[in-house]
């Protein structure tokens, strides 16, 4: 396969940033260079974004989500496009451009974002949609025309999904923390998977030794949160896949060698995962890496 001269498109969909970089990586290279997408469906997605829009026209923010700033949707279904991207340095062909779902305008003069989506409404995916929302962010922060909006205008938008922090001025600072909040996630489920499943081997109940953990030093969000909810009802539906955590440790393990810091235990649960995917599958949910020790250890589940 030839790579043509330039890409088939140079506009960047935000919700590629979040569902084609989490799937295959590949598929969505030669989607940009050839215009050439893998056969899908997703039935009335049209319709149920225009419902949720004409639903929330016009609506309070808080009676959205009592977490968000008292204001007023204003705006809805519209497109923006942003300035060319800046790689390395240097200004790229590549631009964002996507139709957001919801604006407000709010009351301390920030405006806000949000993306409407149809989920399990116990289910925490801040961390899988951030992405899409943060290419939103940039589009509108970096305009190809019009006015801009500063980070703190836009504030909102991220607060949706946690608190924000303004972490510093120099471009990547950002991505640099959230690859090692991911890291320092990933290698929690994975030494927490790992005593799990000798626990249960060595005779401990499930539920009595998580709730002793959880009361203890060793507790984690990994032990209060996704093998509470996914691991020991059996449901395993965190929504987040192996293949992003492999992504996102290898990239932050990367910089962080870039650095200078060895990363003797980075490298070590960037193996684990890695076999993981490898073996059981890269679209398996990241909470079925406990199956996968289980099976290492030739542990017969119960």
């Amino acid at each position: 396969m030839i790579k043509p001269a330039k890409p088939a498109r140079e506009n960047i969909s935000p919700s590629d940033l979040t569902f084609g970089l989490s799937t295959c990586k590949r598929c969505l290279w030669i989607k940009y260079w050839y215009k050439v997408t893998m056969p899908g469906a997703f039935p009335l997605v049209g319709t149920m974004a225009a419902l949720q829009e004409e639903h929330f026209q016009g609506a309070d923010m808080p009676t959205i989500d009592p977490s968000l700033r008292p204001g007023k949707v204003s705006k809805w279904g519209e497109w923006v496009k942003s300035k060319p991207l800046v790689v390395n340095g240097s200004e790229s062909r590549w631009r964002i451009l996507g139709k957001y779902d919801l604006v407000s305008t709010n009351e301390d003069g920030t405006i806000g974002l949000i993306d409407c989506k149809v989920s399990d409404s116990q289910r925490d995916s801040g961390q899988f949609y951030s992405p899409q929302l943060e290419a939103y962010a940039y589009a509108l922060e970096n305009p190809a025309a019009g006015k801009t909006q500063s980070v703190e205008k836009v504030q909102a938008l991220l607060e949706c999904f946690g608190k924000l922090f303004i972490v510093g001025a120099d471009p990547g600072q950002a991505q640099l923390l959230k690859l090692l909040n991911n890291m320092l996630s990933s290698t929690a489920f994975a030494i927490t998977s790992e005593a799990f499943v000798a626990g249960v081997k060595g005779g401990l109940d499930p539920q009595i030794m998580m709730n002793a953990i959880n009361a203890g030093s060793g507790r984690s969000s990994a032990s209060q949160d996704k093998f509470m909810k996914q691991v020991l009802p059996g449901t395993f539906d965190f929504g987040f896949p192996v293949g992003s955590v492999c992504k996102d440790i290898g990239l932050a393990v990367e910089e962080c060698e870039a650095l200078g810091v060895p990363m003797w235990i980075g490298n070590t649960v960037r193996q684990v995962w890695n076999h993981a995917g490898k073996h059981d599958g890269m679209k398996r949910d990241m909470t079925e890496l406990v199956k996968s020790i289980e099976s290492w250890s030739q542990l017969a589940k119960k």
